[in-house]
Parts: C-alpha cells; structure tokens; sequence
C-alpha cells in the first residue's frame, strides 16, 4: 500500500469533495474518466479512480450470520468499521468464491470496501468503446459495459441501494 503524509490526503479528499459535492445519484459516470480494473468472481469491473481510497488486501473479515450474500461481512479500515460488498449476488449470481482485496470507495453516504478477487489495472475508458446500460432494482449501479464486457460500478448508486444504506445506518 502506498502511504502518503496527512496533508496529501486531506487535499486529496477535498477535492474528492468537491466533484461528488456537485454529483447526483445515479448520475452517469463521465465517460473518458481514469478507472481502476478489476476481477471479480471471473467478471471485470471498473470503478472510477476519484471514488477509490485504496486497494488492499483482504484480511480479517467479520462474517455476519444470516447476513444476506451480498453482505460479505464487516472490515475495518483505518479502524473504522466498513461494510464489504460482493456486487455479484446484486447482479443475480452466486457470490464471489475468491476474495482477496477489498476495494475501499467513497461514497455519497460514507465508506464502502467492494470486494475483489484481482487487481488488473488502470484503464481510461472513452466513448466509443462504452455502451450505457439501463440498470434496474440492484443492478442500477451498473451504467455502462465495454466492448470487451468490463462492467462500471457507480460507488454513489450502490450506496444509493436501499439495503445497504439500511443495513449499515447510513439512512
């Protein structure tokens, strides 16, 4: 994990800040936008490098009983308390057998660690290799697919899923 120094992440934070500040739910991702790639339960997806906080892995897991699949249980970061998400079971599948990294995000409610099972990369996508797609119920925080079937996740419109803000208290 790279370490940077208190006053780096509170500029960086603050400019966090400032872009979802102006950002509604389910507003689309800008397209041309710098994403973080990566592989889960088989699949790629991609969330946009200003929602990520960090990359690490995935260690300590606080396993909920009778928690719904989605809920992959409780981590900590920096000593706080965080859901992790497997997106899978929200897109209709089984859950993710393989997690190892967990992908902390900004949202508009708060923290969010997003499951993972590899890192692939950085990649900026633009225009003509993305097609939006009209998520419905659990899947609205999937907006566009590449040409090569990596999906985006909207940090915001996950958060914005009424189970997850319920279940962590956000609403």
């Amino acid at each position: 994990m790279i370490r940077v120094d208190d006053d780096t992440k509170r500029a960086i934070l603050d400019r966090r800040a400032e872009r979802l500040a102006t950002r509604q739910v389910g507003q689309s991702v800008p397209r041309g936008t710098e994403m973080v790639v990566a592989g889960i339960g088989g699949d790629r997806f991609a969330i946009p490098v200003a929602a990520v906080i960090s990359v690490v892995s995935l260690s300590d897991v606080l396993a909920l009983p009778g928690a719904e699949p989605w809920n992959a249980g409780i981590v900590l970061y920096e000593d706080v308390p965080v859901c992790l998400v497997d997106v899978l079971p929200l897109l209709g599948r089984d859950p993710s057998p393989n997690r190892s990294l967990m992908i902390v995000v900004q949202t508009i409610r708060g923290w969010l660690a997003i499951a993972a099972s590899e890192l692939v990369g950085l990649r900026r996508f633009e225009d003509a290799e993305l097609t939006t797609i009209e998520g419905k119920g659990s899947a609205a925080f999937v907006q566009h697919v590449s040409e090569d079937l990596v999906r985006s996740i909207d940090p915001d419109g996950l958060a914005a899923d009424q189970r997850i803000c319920a279940w962590a208290g956000q609403d």
